[in-house]
């Protein structure tokens, strides 16, 4: 049995041109996330599923399994996640003649994350765990949003009034899509990553994770990682 850890990363980025490999913080955006799993547990290889050469040469460099070919059928812009990774398991388990057992899947878009976290989500799933994603604390509350519709507009949350936001009772907290972590089992009959009543969310610093998708995005990471080499 084989366990994955898997960095998708296609070419074809709207927000920002050839987004994976533009560089962020001295190194293209991909490094960073190749560098939170590279030889992080031996029983998990890492393997890239990308179109883009360029992807494929900086994983070589730390000697990341790029031998998969992404077909244009699951590089769309509609293809869905699953998509993507079981056609990946599909490949791998003919290469190798052997089944997958457990994926972690680690999205690209997120310089900051941190070689604990993942570790983190290793160990729940050695544990036994069917399916763990991370999550961080809200920025903002669900009491202060609200929902509009043409001219009308509602709060999310009703149930409850506060003066200040130390005063709500909820603990709230974002499935940031940074990682995700389930068995073979589990994404089969799924068809997806997360299920609400099956699966774990694993606490996270709010310091490990923002998603980059804009240019503002960019400018944003590139202070946090500046800031965060000085503290």
């Amino acid at each position: 049995m084989r366990n994955l850890i898997v960095i998708p990363a296609r070419a074809g980025s709207k927000g920002i041109k050839n987004k994976n490999i533009v560089t962020i913080g001295s190194k293209p955006l991909i490094t960073w996330t190749i560098e939170s799993c590279a030889e992080i547990d031996e029983n998990y290889e890492v393997i890239i599923s990308s179109d883009m050469d360029e992807v494929k040469k900086i994983a070589k460099e730390f000697k990341i399994n790029c031998d998969y070919i992404r077909p244009i059928s699951v590089s769309r812009d509609e293809t869905s996640m699953y998509e993507t990774v079981i056609d990946l398991i599909n490949w791998y388990e003919d290469v190798h003649e052997d089944m997958v057992e457990k994926i972690i899947l680690l999205q690209p878009t997120n310089p900051l994350r941190l070689r604990e976290d993942v570790k983190k989500i290793i160990k729940k799933l050695d544990e036994g765990c069917e399916s763990c994603f991370t999550v961080v604390p809200a920025i903002q509350s669900p009491y202060e949003l609200i929902q509009l519709e043409d001219e009308k507009w509602s709060f999310l949350r009703k149930d409850e009034k506060a003066q200040r936001r130390q005063d709500y009772k909820d603990n709230f907290w974002f499935l940031d899509g940074s990682i995700y972590g389930c068995t073979k089992k589990f994404l089969v009959e799924h068809k997806c990553f997360v299920s609400e009543k099956v699966s774990l969310p694993i606490k996270c610093s709010k310091n490990s994770s923002w998603d980059i998708d804009t240019p503002f995005d960019m400018a944003i990471a590139e202070f946090m990682l500046s800031f965060l080499k000085k503290y």
